[in-house]
C-alpha cells in the first residue's frame, strides 16, 4: 500500500537501513521494477519501521521508502497493525 503524502515526513524519521538494489529486487520485485529509473538516478531504497509505541498503540507501520538527498520520494507500507 502506497503511503499518503502527509506520512512522508514521519517515514523520513523512521528509516532503519538502506537496501541494495539486489535486496530490493529479491524481496520486493514489483517495487524494484517500479523504482528502477529513480534508483538509476541516485535514489536509494530504505527499510523503515515506526517506533515500538506506535505498534503498542495499534498504529505501527513498516515498509520500503525511496529516498534521495534525505527526502522520502515514495513509500510502500508492507505491514501495519
Amino acid at each position: 500500500m502506497e503511503a499518503e503524502p502527509f506520512e512522508m515526513e514521519y517515514i523520513a524519521g523512521w528509516l532503519k537501513w538502506q537496501m541494495s538494489p539486489e535486496q530490493l529486487e529479491h524481496r520486493h520485485p514489483d517495487l524494484s521494477k517500479e523504482w528502477v529509473e529513480e534508483i538509476a538516478n541516485g535514489a536509494e531504497a530504505w527499510f523503515y519501521r515506526s517506533p515500538d509505541e506506535f505498534w503498542e498503540g495499534m498504529c505501527g507501520r513498516e515498509g520500503i521508502a525511496l529516498v534521495k538527498d534525505g527526502e522520502v520520494l515514495k513509500a510502500d507500507c508492507t505491514a501495519m497493525n
